[in-house]
């Protein structure tokens, strides 16, 4: 009776941190769908707009990511990040509007494996969503 009772516990731990895990990577996989639409149809939309659509929707979808983990990319133009701005453009480079378009980042998660304890998981390079602009 009591080796039963001990499988039943362990079986209900592993399935425990599956869910969680799963959960988390569901979030993720959602959140990176959503940022990859973005970056498809968004060749219209200022920086500005595409970093607050991201920020939204990443609240919609219980994603942790703050502004300073989101960089968005329109051909060869400077990375715009989404709390500091763009950067400097390289020496000698010259901005471009069409080419491709990528959104990308990283955050952060705390993903419970075992009830009461929680694991730090790193999810990267968010939606990395490429697609080429409409000319």
């Amino acid at each position: 009776m009591a080796k039963t009772l001990i499988k039943i516990v362990i079986a209900l731990v592993v399935i425990h941190g599956a869910f969680r895990i799963g959960s988390a990577y569901w979030n993720f996989y959602r959140y990176e769908d959503a940022l990859q639409q973005s970056a498809q149809f968004g060749e219209r939309r200022t920086d500005r707009q595409l970093c607050d659509e991201a920020i939204e929707t990443a609240g919609n979808y219980g994603v942790p990511i703050a502004a300073t983990g989101l960089n968005i990319r329109r051909g060869t133009n400077p990375v715009f990040n989404c709390e500091a701005g763009a950067s400097a453009p390289q020496a000698g480079g010259i901005a471009q509007a069409s080419g491709q378009m990528t959104i990308e980042g990283a955050y952060m998660d705390r993903v419970q494996l075992f009830p009461g304890y929680f694991y730090p998981w790193e999810f990267k390079q968010i939606g990395r969503a490429s697609c080429r602009e409409r000319v």
